[in-house]
C-alpha cells in the first residue's frame, strides 16, 4: 500500500490517481548504476551520430537543388586570406612563447601559492588558445595553397561554415538563400564524400544535391559577360 501525499488516503501500489482527491502519482525514476548510465549515454551518442551522418546512398538518391537559389558572397582575394592566416600564425607563436615565459617567471617569483597557481592556469589557458589558432590557420593556409593551384576550386574549409569557392584569385562563400523545399525550414550546405549538398536544419533526411559544375559555369559565365551579378 502507498499513501497519497496530498490527502493521506491509502491506495494500491499500482494506483495512478488518488480515488479521494484525484492527485496523480508521479512514477519514480529507476536509479541507474554507473555502468547503466554509461550504456545509456553511448546509445544516445550512437543514435545522434546515426541521425546526423549522411551516407553516400542518401546523397546519390537526393533530388537536385534549384541552383537559382544559391548565391556567392565575395570574401576578398586568396592572397589577402593567406596573408591574414600567416599573421595569425605568427601572433599565435608569439602568444604561446610569451605565455610560457610569463608562467615560468611567475612560478619562480615571490608570489604566494594561490596567485602562482592562478598565473600558471592563465598561462596554460593562453597556450591552449594559441595552439588552436596555430592549428586552424595552418590547416587554412594549406587548403588555400591547394585551391590556388587550380583555376577554379570549391572546398569546405571550416566546420559549420559554408564552402569556399576560388576563381581567378578571388574567394567567395557559397550560400543558400531559400528555405527547405519540403518543410520550409532554414538550410545550409555540407560536403559529403567530395559532393556538396543542401541540408535542412530541422530534418536531416531532407537532402538535395548541388550540381557544382553547372553552378560554377553559370555563375562565372554571367560575370564574364559583364552582368556584375554574383548570384548563381
Amino acid at each position: 500500500m502507498k499513501k497519497c501525499p496530498n490527502c493521506g488516503k491509502e491506495m494500491d501500489e499500482n494506483a495512478i490517481f488518488c480515488s479521494q482527491c484525484g492527485r496523480e502519482f508521479v512514477k519514480e525514476k529507476k536509479k541507474l548504476s554507473l555502468f547503466e548510465r554509461k550504456q545509456a549515454k553511448e546509445r544516445e551518442r550512437q543514435e545522434l551520430m546515426a541521425k546526423s551522418y549522411l551516407t553516400k546512398e542518401q546523397v546519390d538518391s537526393a533530388p537536385f537543388w534549384d541552383k537559382g537559389s544559391i548565391v556567392l558572397e565575395k570574401k576578398g582575394t586568396i592572397k589577402d586570406a593567406k596573408t591574414m592566416a600567416v599573421i595569425r600564425i605568427v601572433i599565435s607563436v608569439i602568444l604561446f612563447i610569451a605565455a610560457v615565459v610569463w608562467g615560468e617567471i611567475s612560478s619562480k617569483g615571490n608570489l604566494n601559492a594561490n596567485l602562482k597557481l592562478l598565473v600558471i592556469f592563465a598561462a596554460f589557458f593562453i597556450c591552449a588558445i594559441a595552439i588552436m589558432i596555430f592549428i586552424n590557420d595552418i590547416h587554412l593556409l594549406t587548403t588555400l595553397n591547394k585551391m590556388s593551384q587550380s583555376q577554379m576550386a570549391i572546398k569546405k574549409i571550416k566546420y559549420g561554415q559554408a564552402p569556399y569557392v576560388y576563381k581567378d584569385g578571388d574567394l567567395y562563400l557559397m550560400l543558400v538563400k531559400s528555405k527547405c523545399a519540403k518543410c520550409e525550414s532554414d538550410t545550409h550546405i555540407e560536403e559529403v564524400d567530395g559532393s556538396f549538398v543542401v541540408v535542412c536544419n530541422q530534418d536531416r533526411t531532407h537532402v538535395f544535391k548541388i550540381d557544382t559544375v553547372e553552378v560554377m559555369k553559370e555563375c562565372f559565365a554571367d560575370k564574364k559577360e559583364g552582368s556584375g551579378s554574383e548570384e548563381l
